[in-house]
């Protein structure tokens, strides 16, 4: 089952939870977490579609850095969902509202993602909740 924080309460059940769980198996049978309602709500999407063959919730870091005021910080960033999908392609997910898509550290972030799956052939993309309805 794919379990979501205890702290979403209401809203959790409401998106079809009960507990702190949604009612949803992972393809291999195990538990996933997720941190927001609209992972839960891909999660879903990805289990439900025969085109999606597996998936992970924050399968691997990404290390990149971060310049600013003269100093440089090593982070490590988590996307959210690695997909492998029936067809042998292989793509990277990052969830998120889109009131977050113009901030200055996603797009850093992002930009690092997105060189270092390209050089390992696995496409990447930024899901708001708008693309999240035609999704998969």
């Amino acid at each position: 089952m794919i379990r979501v924080p205890k702290h979403l309460g209401r809203l959790a059940r409401a998106a079809g939870c009960i507990g702190s769980r949604a009612n949803v198996r992972t393809k291999k049978g195990g538990v996933c977490f997720c941190k927001s309602l609209m992972e839960i709500k891909c999660a879903k999407l990805l289990e439900e579609s025969p085109k999606v063959k597996r998936f992970a919730i924050e399968p691997f870091a990404i290390p990149y850095q971060v310049e600013a005021n003269g100093r440089v910080w090593k982070k490590k960033y988590k996307p959210d969902f690695f997909v492998e999908f029936e067809d042998g392609t292989r793509q990277v997910f990052e969830i998120k509202p889109t009131s977050q898509r113009g901030w200055m550290l996603n797009k850093i972030k992002w930009a690092h993602a997105k060189k270092f799956l390209d050089s390992a052939g696995i496409g990447f993309s930024v899901i708001d909740e708008k693309a999240l309805k035609g999704f998969v």
